[in-house]
């Protein structure tokens, strides 16, 4: 009780109830509470975290809304849910518990951070770091003085300027490993800058966050702050000379593939919790104790990694949310009221963005970093995200902040975290295409050097692919083998940034400790080798999901102009001999990759090939055997196998597979997937013929030259499936089995769940064929694969700006094309034409004097053919450009005194469809060859040829996520002019209904434009619903509307720079 006046102190709640059968709340006690709020919390942040994935936006970015929606600024303003659920005799027990949770996180940030890497820093990233600290924080002082002035009267001085410059400063590491990572920028340059300059800005904000701190007691005597800063010089000083030898002990008795002991967890926890309460007790804030333990944390071995996966799914799963929450019922958004607290918004905002931007940049540019990697770095580095909101709670807690300056800039984190994704989406895209190569395939000159892209999930898969890799050495031929050991890593929810940061240092990263202590098994697994055989192995990592890894895969392959990927299988071989699958994802990506490969693939079913350890060059001995059916994937595992037996360990035989006169067999194998079976089409086997002979003489004449019975080959008649089965199951007792993945004729006929294995492929993968023959189920690459847009679609051509114009056109196309499953109907004269998977397109006539126009068809080879008429000679340049960046296309080019023609198409086809005349009529003509007949084109009047199509393009979920919401408000519009008769009401009625029928009609052809009058549509409903809302006092469904808008808002903007990019 205080004197004066009289003040109710709510009563400690006890821990447990004895239940709703004894009369009794559970919600009035704290543990059936929390367990409550627990629940509720993750809960409802993962269903933002799952609407905010789209975005590509970090999932602290939906835990921090979470927080501000479950608080006091949208559903907390209902004050009967508060109560009940966040009533504030709980909040002690809920900020305990968040911090507890705290701790243990700052902990692993520290453990994040390699201070040896930080002092082995270059230059750039250095200078960046400085720069990107000094410019915002000076830039913080002026808008501190304005703060201050304004929404925070009577805030000490120092202290303040110290938390506001710090907040505009700082960079959050772990927010921005984690977009690095979605973005795959990980391991460019602009990603490992970053993170070498993030690392730095860390260390240097936590300094002056305990500075800050250390100013802002409320003790007046002036010495008070020395003390504290002594005291923290004092506790870093011993840990690290006394704490840091204890968990380096521990880390060094903790052995590689041993577990590791409970004891030695029990104590690094203790220690943690140990050094958080001596810094409390100095007065700098209990984190740090935690962070400092995190930094002295050893790096190395296995004991850091069981560490981090002991606490980091409690504490990132479950304590963290809590904290957001605990920080959003500190967060009040309806304080910022007034146009002078929104105009002290937009101003932390701007200083914010225009001093870590801009700074950035520009040293970028004095360190020679490209305009675009300069750019993306500014944004980047203006990430802030947990960290930032650490730094305000302790601001708001020592009372520096008030509840508006604290309100300002979370909002301010919030929307500089947001941007970052879209943003450096659209400014900087690597350059994921390399140059054009030539040999993608196995079947080459044998003098040529073999590049093979050797992909791996763990250390089971590394004995036998080494094994296989000394098979693949051809020791007789005059070409070299470059293996690219690629391990595959999964970029989930749980991985850490000091997980994906240390598995990436195998890709050359700076950041990461280079010091090797012999206890990373794979990497040191592929040195031996390397050392021990004349192959040049070269250790790479992929980190991504696994919904998209296949596109690194084939990047990674292209960019190394690899002749072959070999992909493990996704199951592999229990002791008993069973195989067992690592999940349907693995198999998706195989299967993704054999779509959309640069070129050959091979699937490698492990099946302990050569035993448990890698085999040395004098110790091979094995026997290969290849069942010939013919094709171009059997000749492929053909030419494998031949290179294979020119290592003296290794004995090939070749099985060629016959049949009687006038007997064939049936094509084909029933898949249970209806998604892959149009990978099983009938391949007609007279076009193999003639190369099957010519590469069968190559055989029979390096068995007849060879000097030792390496080679040798069967012919076996067979006249029914039966035979082939039986022929099959007496290849059992030998090592490795080639086989191609679609021979012509597949003879095999039953039910399978891996259709990519091919019928034969799977019937050998088979737990009724063998457990000790390992197969390799190979697929040649083909010049009709629907080669992945990340592989092919870099055509920027950076001297010339009409070129770049033409490519940016182009692309549009070739993406088109490649994405449509059905098509648009065009409307007007000069509209982009349809396109369809099974039919061709016709001319399409832009009149004028300067621009060109396009033809393009597609055949069911799903390859576009392209016809570019030039309107005059001034775009000579672009035909230069076109051959020179397209060497696997076809290009012919005529000119005349009029008009020159580029007429860009496959070697092996011709389904040019109608072209344009310099008037821009199209005649619409069917297309010769396969492609079929071509659709109707334009004539000079704009009216449709007569092979137009009247389907329309499906529309992508962007779009239907836009009529859904524009239908949402259209209804209520209604609903609310019938009701109260407001015009308003009819007004958003009015423009839902028009961004209904313009999505609808548009959005397919002009994505761009319709999406800058979808933006403005959205923003004119986003002021008629709010402000019709906030008159009627509802303030929780304008709340709804407002962050609804401002997504859709976003994703416009998203759309729009990367369409132009």
């Amino acid at each position: 009780m205080g004197t004066g006046n009289n003040i109710s102190c709510p009563a400690p709640m006890k821990a447990t109830s004895n239940g709703g059968f004894q009369h009794e709340n559970p919600l009035d006690y704290a543990l059936p509470l929390l367990i409550l709020q627990i629940c509720l919390v993750v809960t409802f942040t993962r269903f933002l975290a799952f609407l905010f994935r789209p975005l590509r936006q970090p999932r602290v970015i939906a835990e921090i809304i979470g927080g501000i929606l479950l608080g006091p600024s949208a559903i907390g303003r209902n004050e009967k849910f508060l109560n009940a659920v966040f009533p504030a005799k709980s909040i002690t027990v809920l900020d305990t518990l968040a911090n507890i949770g705290l701790l243990f996180f700052l902990f692993l940030v520290g453990h994040e951070l390699d201070m040896r890497a930080i002092r082995r820093t270059g230059h750039k990233a250095l200078g960046i770091a400085l720069c990107g600290i000094t410019v915002p924080f000076v830039l913080g002082i002026g808008t501190s003085i304005a703060l201050r002035a304004t929404v925070s009267k009577g805030a000490e001085l120092f202290p303040f300027l110290v938390f506001m410059g710090v907040a505009l400063s700082i960079t959050a590491f772990p927010v921005l490993a984690r977009i690095l990572a979605e973005l795959k920028l990980l391991t460019t340059d602009v990603g490992r800058i970053a993170m070498s300059a993030a690392a730095v800005n860390d260390v240097a904000a936590w300094i002056l966050l305990a500075l800050a701190i250390a100013l802002s007691g409320s003790d007046a005597s002036p010495f008070v702050p020395l003390w504290v800063l002594l005291c923290g010089a004092v506790f870093v000083i011993f840990v690290v000379f006394a704490i840091r030898p204890l968990l380096v002990a521990m880390a060094n008795r903790s052995l590689e593939g041993e577990p590791v002991k409970e004891v030695y967890i029990c104590i690094t926890l203790t220690l943690v919790l140990a050094c958080s309460f001596v810094t409390d007790t100095i007065g700098i804030h209990s984190l740090f104790g935690a962070f400092v333990v995190g930094t002295v944390m050893p790096k190395e071995g296995s004991f850091a990694g069981v560490l981090t996966e002991r606490i980091e799914d409690l504490v990132s799963g479950l304590f963290m949310p809590l904290y957001f929450v605990s920080s959003g019922l500190k967060t009040d958004v309806a304080t910022i009221k007034g146009g002078l607290s929104w105009a002290m918004l937009m101003l932390v905002i701007f200083n914010a963005c225009f001093g870590k931007i801009i700074g950035t940049t520009v040293v970028s540019l004095l360190f020679k970093v490209p305009s675009r990697e300069a750019l993306a770095l500014g944004f980047l580095m203006n990430t802030k995200g947990l960290v930032e909101l650490i730094v305000l709670n302790i601001g708001r807690d020592l009372k520096v902040l008030n509840d508006q300056a604290f309100a300002i800039c979370v909002v301010m984190a919030l929307f500089t975290t947001f941007i970052t994704t879209p943003i450096v989406m659209a400014v900087y895209k690597p350059a994921r295409r390399g140059a054009p190569y030539k040999h993608k395939t196995i079947q080459r000159d044998p003098d040529t050097e073999l590049r093979l892209l050797a992909c791996f999930h763990s250390t089971r898969n590394i004995p036998s692919l080494i094994n296989l890799i000394e098979c693949s050495r051809g020791t007789g031929r005059k070409g070299k083998l470059c293996i690219y050991a690629t391990h595959l890593m999964e970029l989930s929810e749980r991985s850490s940034a000091i997980t994906m940061v240390h598995k990436a240092h195998k890709n050359g990263m700076p950041f990461c400790n280079k010091k090797r202590d012999g206890k990373d098994q794979m990497i040191i697994a592929f040195q031996a080798y390397e050392k021990l055989s004349s192959v040049s192995v070269r250790p790479m990592t992929v980190i991504s999901g696994l919904n998209s890894i296949h596109e690194d895969i084939c990047t990674t392959a292209h960019r190394k102009r690899a002749a072959m990927i070999i992909l493990p299988f996704h199951k592999h071989q229990r002791v008993d001999g069973s195989m067992e699958s690592l999940g349907h994802s693995f198999q998706e990506m195989n299967q993704l990759v054999l779509c959309h490969a640069p070129c050959s693939v091979g699937i490698f079913v492990d099946r302990g090939l050569g035993g448990t350890s890698q085999v040395q060059a004098s110790d091979v001995y094995y026997k290969i055997v290849v069942p010939f059916f013919g094709g171009r994937d059997d000749r492929e595992a053909l030419c494998y196998g031949m290179r294979m037996a020119e290592h003296p360990g290794i004995f090939l035989t070749v099985l060629k597979f016959v049949t009687p006169p006038g007997t064939s067999l049936a094509f084909g194998v029933e898949v249970s997937s209806k998604k892959y079976r149009k990978t099983m089409d009938v391949v007609d086997v007279n076009d193999y013929d003639d190369k099957d002979d010519q590469l069968w003489s190559e055989f029979l004449s390096a068995c007849n030259n060879t000097t030792q019975e390496t080679m040798k080959y069967e012919q076996k008649l067979v006249e029914s499936k039966g035979d082939i089965e039986t022929a099959l199951k007496e290849m059992h007792r030998c090592n490795l089995i080639l086989v191609g993945r679609m021979p012509p004729v597949a003879p095999l006929g039953s039910k399978s769940d891996c259709p990519e294995l091919g019928p034969v492929g799977s019937f050998l993968a088979s737990s009724d064929f063998s457990t000790v023959t390992s197969v390799m189920v190979i697929q040649q690459y083909n010049p009709s694969t629907d080669v992945h847009p990340l592989v092919m679609e870099e055509f920027d051509s950076p001297d010339m700006a009409w070129d770049g114009l033409w490519a940016w056109a182009l692309r549009r196309w070739i993406n088109i094309g490649a994405k449509s499953k059905t098509e648009t109907k065009s409307k007007s004269k000069g509209r982009r034409r349809s396109m369809a998977e099974s039919v061709g397109v016709g001319g399409l006539g832009v009149t004028g004097s300067t621009l060109p126009s396009f033809s393009l068809t597609r055949s069911h080879t799903s390859i576009p053919n392209i016809s570019i008429f030039f309107r005059s000679q001034s775009h000579s340049p672009a035909f230069r450009y076109f051959t020179r960046y397209n060497p696997h296309l076809h290009a012919a080019v005529t000119s005349d005194s009029k008009a020159t023609s580029l007429d860009l198409t496959q070697p092996d086809f011709d389904h040019t469809g109608g072209g344009s005349d310099a008037n821009g009529n199209g005649n619409g003509s069917g297309g010769g060859g396969g492609g079929g007949g071509g659709e109707g084109g334009d004539n000079s009047k704009g009216e449709e040829g007569s092979g137009s199509d009247k389907k329309k393009m499906a529309l992508l979920m962007s779009q239907k996520f836009t009529l859904a919401y524009a239908a949402l408000v259209g209804v209520g519009g209604v609903m609310g002019f019938l009701k109260s008769g407001s015009q308003k009401s009819l007004l958003a009625g009015g423009l839902s209904a028009s961004l209904l029928y313009y999505v609808y009609t548009e959005l397919p052809g002009r994505p761009v434009f319709a999406s800058s009058v979808g933006l403005g549509i959205s923003a004119a409903l986003l002021g008629v619903m709010g402000s019709r809302f906030k008159k009627s006092g509802k303030v929780f469904p304008a709340g709804v509307v407002s962050l609804v808008s401002l997504i859709m808002t976003g994703g416009y903007l998203h759309g729009i720079m990367r369409s132009a990019h």
